[in-house]
């Protein structure tokens, strides 16, 4: 019983352990600036968070964005999925792995992907704040869940 009871407790310890350094560390709005800013490293694959102001309507008022790097800096292939949370003072979008924030990227060795204001890349982005929509929302923190790297 107790030989059953030491494994339990070390399959937990692991698992504790292995879910902590998956998930990435976690921006505020007032942490976040326009440089790029490592976020959360795996496996040789580096992601960067930085905050965008994008005019897309070029009518004077920029959305917001968070916007990601994805960098491999192994010499083998990689696919990377992950899940991209933003945390608002009245909910969150991405916290329960929601399939709509879960991405997969596919990264040749020694290269990256990164967002820019042209919004090229599904998940690579996310709307902190748009001006041109009235919202009660108000943005807090950015993270993300790696959930695996192969």
């Amino acid at each position: 019983m107790a030989t059953n009871f030491s494994k339990v407790i070390g399959l937990l310890t692991v698992f504790v352990l292995i879910s902590v350094h998956s998930f990435g560390q976690t921006y505020t709005r007032a942490e976040l600036t326009p440089e790029w800013q490592l976020i959360s490293q795996q496996d040789g694959v580096k992601i960067y968070v930085k905050e965008q102001h994008c005019d897309l309507n070029k009518n004077g008022k920029p959305v917001v964005f968070s916007m990601l790097r994805l960098v491999n800096e192994t010499s083998d292939k990689k696919s990377i999925t992950y899940n991209y949370i933003h945390q608002y003072d009245q909910g969150c979008e991405g916290c329960n792995e929601n399939p709509e924030r879960v991405f997969n990227f596919e990264l040749e060795s020694n290269s990256q992907i990164e967002e820019d204001c042209r919004i090229s890349h599904a998940g690579l982005s996310l709307t902190i704040h748009n001006p041109n929509v009235t919202s009660t929302w108000k943005f807090e923190s950015v993270s993300i869940n790696i959930l695996s790297i192969k």
